[in-house]
């Protein structure tokens, strides 16, 4: 898998071969404020360009990613979140097609060091090729100064310009979510196609991430590196130890079968490009913003937590989380023995809300608090079943377990099915009498606590 990185637009570029699969991605951000008429959207575009094999079709395929948010704080974490999403994407179309998941994934930007060529950057490459996602290799190529335009670029003048054209004629778009709904309605095919030119693009997908979605602070804080700005390959591997973290950096990309796959030392055209250079990686997982201090703080609370509670209740509990300041009732998740912890983030089943039929008014209602527990459970990562499946969610962003005590102090889950309105397919669960005012208060406190206010 190859992802290059940029702001302003983003491009993603896939090339497989089997057994060795391999993701290409390229990207760029865009503040749109550069047209007038985009001023007042208040929106970022990221978008990743994807060219990969479709097994389905049998032949190479290209898609422009367009992720559409109204969080105007262009960090770094916008940008890995989009990275893990896209990536999510092409391994299930791989599942689809009895394909396992890419094992190595480069990303190629230009060399901007407030956007991708930077410590953030590299932390999160060492952390995130030890997660469970079947990534051996992370490999980020910087494009040098004074180069020229791409394919991302044509895309995105291509959206803000039907998008500024469609609004002088009269159609409304004063938001994020008006760009990304007009888009998807209008922009989702493409109208012309330049033959078999190597990146063509011939499908285009959306992507609205509101308010909240991404972290506002950086859950790593990597102390300096010797040496960034000579150096424009960047590259980790998989070693299974989460203690030690190196990172390998050379001046020039090399494609040769050695270095693709993480064996830097038999390098086949070490004499021409240079040698890598391994480097020492040192991540505190502190930040000192104030309100980032009190999620990363809480964030390794309820890690903790979480440890000792799979110890209490044997098999299983339930959590609530904080999906985006758009959601404004409890999210609710699934934790038990099979869940997988990382660093920053646990794999676990998310569940869906529960609305009584005729009470559709009530999904998104802060008090609303019952949820679904699908009867059957997937826990690989990727996988093509009709179960329900894992997702990765940040600890700052589960705000509670849902437990409570009884009098004689006997920790107890605060949540039970009710059967009368539960189905073969799924539980339908919500709070016990006693325990609803409690858990609501302390979720809601958290939440504003932690994340955002409520809207009216």
């Amino acid at each position: 898998m190859r992802i290059f990185p940029r702001y302003k637009c983003c491009s993603l570029c896939a090339s497989i071969s089997f057994p060795v699969f391999y993701f290409f991605l390229s990207f760029i951000f865009q503040l749109m404020s550069q047209l007038r008429w985009f001023k007042k959207l208040n929106t970022v575009l990221l978008i990743i360009i994807a060219n990969y094999f479709d097994f389905v079709l049998n032949r190479r395929a290209c898609c422009a990613h367009f992720y559409i948010s109204d969080d105007l704080d262009k960090s770094n974490e916008q940008l890995t979140h989009c990275i893990d999403n896209c990536r999510q994407y092409y391994d299930v179309k791989n599942a689809q097609s009895n394909r396992p998941p890419n094992k190595h994934l480069f990303c190629a930007t230009d060399n901007c060091g407030g956007q991708c060529k930077n410590m953030y950057q590299f932390a999160w490459m060492a952390d995130y090729v030890e997660e469970d996602h079947g990534l051996e290799t992370i490999q980020h190529n910087f494009s040098a100064e004074q180069h020229g335009k791409g394919n991302h670029d044509a895309e995105g003048g291509a959206a803000k310009t039907l998008g500024e054209l469609a609004s002088t004629h009269g159609y409304v778009i004063d938001t994020a979510y008006d760009l990304y709904h007009y888009l998807k309605t209008y922009h989702s095919t493409p109208t012309h196609t330049y033959h078999e030119a190597l990146h063509q693009i011939d499908s285009r997908c959306f992507h609205y991430m509101p308010r909240g979605t991404f972290l506002s602070y950086h859950p790593r804080e990597p102390k300096a590196l010797s040496s960034i700005k000579p150096f424009y390959c960047w590259s980790v591997r998989r070693t299974g130890n989460n203690e030690e973290k190196t990172i390998y950096k050379r001046k020039h990309f090399c494609p040769c079968p050695s270095c693709t796959v993480g064996d830097f030392v038999h390098c086949l055209h070490q004499q021409f490009m240079g040698e890598w250079y391994a480097e020492q990686m040192t991540v505190k997982y502190v930040t000192e913003d104030i309100p980032a201090t009190l999620r990363a703080d809480h964030a390794v609370d309820i890690q903790n937590r979480l440890h000792v509670l799979l110890e209490t209740f044997t098999g299983y509990f339930f959590v609530a989380l904080f999906t985006n300041a758009e959601v404004q009732r409890p999210t609710f998740g699934y934790i038990s023995a099979q869940s997988r912890f990382h660093d920053v983030r646990v794999r676990m089943h998310v569940l869906d809300p529960f609305v009584p039929m005729g009470k559709e008014h009530l999904l998104n209602y802060f008090n609303h608090a019952m949820f679904k527990m699908p009867r059957k459970l997937c826990f690989k990562p990727v996988c093509n079943c009709d179960a329900h499946h894992t997702r990765l969610v940040e600890y700052s962003k589960i705000l509670m377990p849902c437990v409570g005590k009884t009098p004689s102090d006997k920790l107890v889950h605060s949540v039970f099915e009710d059967f009368q309105l539960s189905t073969q397919d799924f539980g339908v669960f919500k709070f016990k009498e006693s325990y609803e005012d409690a858990q609501l208060t302390r979720y809601k406190t958290l939440r504003l606590k932690l994340w955002a206010p409520y809207t009216s």
